[in-house]
């Protein structure tokens, strides 16, 4: 890989035009609305985890009227809570992810959402994604998420740079060279949606780009 230090006109250029972006022309789900807690982001993320974020927003205020907090969920039987899960799949496996991480905040935070990277690491069914997404989303800390979404946008983005396969932690560092302080928030938003909408896997709607100027796959 070259040398990923971009220059300080190209951040600012993906910067200003992804948030402009995304302000205008992202989706709009319930836990991207102001207020949002930590714990609602973690139900958010889990939720989202191997389905769309469309079959998500359909349980995703329902789950939290009967489990608004980590207690709710470790005093839950698990029939009920696969119940809950089943329009997303996967319903029992889900049921036991949220049962271990409910139980695990229980014992170890006291049925707290963390606010550490580390610790939110340490949490059953969190991983990297996860725990930056909740950082940024939950907590208002910057920090850089990547996920398949994200690592195909920016790896077509700067593909002179990252080369033809980027390695994950390129691409993490490369996110977090590009990440904004004060709209990260946005600025993470906005890759999702570019990768959901535009910078698709199959026929990517490249014309349709807030970033196309500054791409090196067009």
């Amino acid at each position: 890989m070259k040398d990923q230090n971009l220059s300080h006109e190209r951040i600012a250029q993906v910067r200003e035009r992804l948030v402009t972006w995304v302000a205008k022309d992202g989706r709009d789900f319930s836990w991207r609305s102001p207020g949002t807690t930590p714990f609602q982001i973690l139900v958010a993320e889990f939720l989202l985890k191997r389905t769309t974020a469309a079959a998500a927003a359909k349980v995703y205020q329902t789950f939290l009227q009967r489990y608004p907090d980590p207690d709710s969920l470790v005093r839950s039987s698990m029939d009920s809570l696969a119940e809950v899960l089943s329009p997303v799949g996967l319903n029992h496996q889900r049921a036991l992810g949220f049962k271990a991480m409910a139980q695990y905040l229980a014992e170890h935070h006291l049925g707290e959402v963390p606010s550490g990277l580390e610790d939110l690491l340490a949490v059953p069914q969190v991983g990297d994604y996860t725990a930056r997404a909740v950082l940024s989303f939950g907590f208002d800390k910057p920090a850089a998420i990547v996920d398949s979404n994200v690592l195909r946008v920016l790896g077509r983005l700067c593909k002179d740079t990252l080369g033809p396969a980027p390695k994950i932690g390129d691409v993490q560092q490369l996110a977090e060279q590009l990440l904004p302080i004060r709209d990260h928030k946005l600025f993470n938003w906005g890759l999702l949606d570019l990768g959901a909408l535009i910078c698709r896997y199959d026929k990517p709607r490249c014309v349709r780009c807030p970033l196309m100027s500054e791409c090196d796959y067009t």
